[in-house]
């Protein structure tokens, strides 16, 4: 998990309508750098590949009680339109009954993240799989475990289940958890935790319309070169 860095060690804070390219002296981003988005009123820091939300998401799956594999889901609540990208997941709960050392190498639970597109659930490659596998526990302790993993979740293309909001299940994360051998039953919550991509799919499709319209308008050949223009000293402004 990225640690936001202090504003003050040099990095730069952007104040922009739209996803920053470069500091505003044209010079490249840092990582830790900051971006407000004056059109959404949200924060983003650069991450060194996206703009993250300073905020990160927690999506949790509870199961109250279980003794066999299965899969658990629940719909993503966080705002429509956006790539994310999970950052890691962890475990809490209690076992059952209580579960030795020795039984514990061959009798265990495994968790895996796997998202959930209509009727159809998909495994994420490279996602941490979170074991009990070598962890005793007394009958009802607490299972506390974490892992950390960096997927990228795209918003899926047009037609799909997950731009269609009257799809039940539309945009789900979840957990596979699979029983190796005969471990006591348990009890536990799933949590994915995750930040959202910026800009969105409706505020780059908005940008793209824009970009249409200067080109319609035979400007967009002044927009791209804007900051020549700037070197040069002159103001967008002045050529028009």
């Amino acid at each position: 998990m990225i640690r936001l860095p202090s504003i003050s060690q040099d990095l730069s804070q952007i104040n922009s309508a739209t996803k920053p390219l470069t500091r505003v002296n044209s010079s490249a981003l840092i990582v830790g750098d900051r971006w407000y988005s004056v059109a959404s009123g949200d924060s983003y820091f650069w991450d060194g590949t996206f703009w993250l939300s300073v905020f990160q998401y927690a999506h949790t799956i509870t199961v109250s009680g279980t003794t066999d594999s299965g899969i658990a889901y629940a719909d993503l609540v966080s705002p429509d339109g956006f790539d994310l990208l999970l950052q890691g997941a962890r475990v809490t709960g209690h076992s059952q009954t209580e579960v030795t050392l020795e039984e514990a190498d061959n009798n265990y639970w495994n968790f895996t993240p796997f998202r959930q597109l209509g009727a159809v659930s998909e495994a994420f490659a490279g996602a941490t799989v979170i074991s009990t596998q070598g962890r005793s526990y007394a009958t009802a302790a607490n299972i506390w475990l974490p892992a950390s993993f960096s997927i990228y979740l795209p918003v899926a293309g047009a037609g799909s289940p997950d731009n269609d909001l009257t799809v039940t299940r539309a945009r789900g994360l979840g957990v596979q958890y699979d029983k190796i051998g005969n471990p006591p039953g348990i009890f536990f919550i799933y949590t994915i935790f995750y930040r959202t991509i910026a800009p969105s799919v409706e505020e780059t499709n908005a940008e793209l319309a824009i970009n249409a319209e200067l080109a319609i308008a035979g400007l967009a050949s002044i927009k791209v070169l804007a900051p020549e223009l700037e070197i040069a000293g002159f103001a967008i402004r002045d050529v028009f």
